[in-house]
């Protein structure tokens, strides 16, 4: 090769060598573009989505219609053909806590109260019995009679037990209900507050079980109704904020 040809190669090698290091500056010196996050795209408004029958379907078969049914998902007329949000009650959690608090507590205290006086009377009764008969002799005349005043007072006293027993079961029934209306009105209040529309009992499937035979188990098990949820539907603490409830 001559060398003019070979000035005539080296200038052309050293001209693609000059042209990709240039390139290679250049980029490096371009000033850096941030990327910018695309805004939220929205469709519509519209007054209904249709969605096409799937494969396989009828060839008549009608789309699905999503619409607005007042602010949930409908795809229907029957007042059932909508998309329903659900929310999780503790319910022994919070009826514990209302029946718990201090005004429920002194409806008890008064009934126990009326109920030691009234034992109270029963006793003193029962010592003056004593001490009028310190030691009968069922060989007087007027055992016969004794016997019958201590079994007046005896029968009086189980009559008057058995009374208490009855209003003092009337009293927990009373307060029970009285305690899940509220709950029930708090639940409302909740429920409205956080737009959902069906709120079920359960209890927690994480919390220990509370048996010592094996029916007391298997009650456990039934009270467990929900199995897996997300936390973000249980409503208990919203509830013991709303009534105001203090837990230990």
């Amino acid at each position: 090769m001559s060398a003019s040809r070979r000035m005539m190669v080296a200038c052309a090698a050293c001209g693609v060598v000059g042209g990709a290091v240039g390139a290679t500056l250049a980029l490096s010196v371009r000033p850096a573009v941030a990327l910018q996050e695309r805004a939220p795209v929205e469709l519509g408004p519209a007054d209904a989505l249709l969605l096409a029958a799937p494969r396989g379907a009828a060839a008549d078969a009608p789309p699905l219609a999503l619409r607005n049914g007042l602010g949930r998902l409908s795809w229907g007329t029957e007042p059932g053909s909508r998309a329903f949000s659900i929310g999780l009650v503790h319910v022994d959690r919070i009826l514990k806590g209302i029946i718990q608090s201090d005004r429920f507590i002194a409806d008890r205290m008064k009934f126990d109260e009326q109920a030691r006086e009234a034992r109270e009377e029963f006793e003193r009764r029962f010592k003056a019995f004593e001490e009028k008969y310190p030691n009968p002799d069922p060989k007087s005349p007027d055992f016969a009679q004794i016997q019958r005043e201590f079994a007046a007072l005896q029968n009086e006293a189980q009559a008057w037990a058995a009374r208490i027993q009855d209003i003092q079961s009337k009293l927990a029934a009373e307060q029970v209900e009285k305690a899940y209306r509220e709950m029930i009105s708090a639940v409302e209040v909740v429920a409205d507050r956080r737009t959902v529309d069906i709120v079920y009992r359960f209890l927690p499937a994480s919390r220990p079980f509370e048996a010592l035979s094996l029916p007391d188990a298997m009650l456990q098990v039934q009270s467990r109704t929900m199995l897996r949820y997300p936390d973000s539907i249980d409503l208990t603490d919203d509830i013991v904020r709303e009534l105001g409830l203090k837990e230990p």
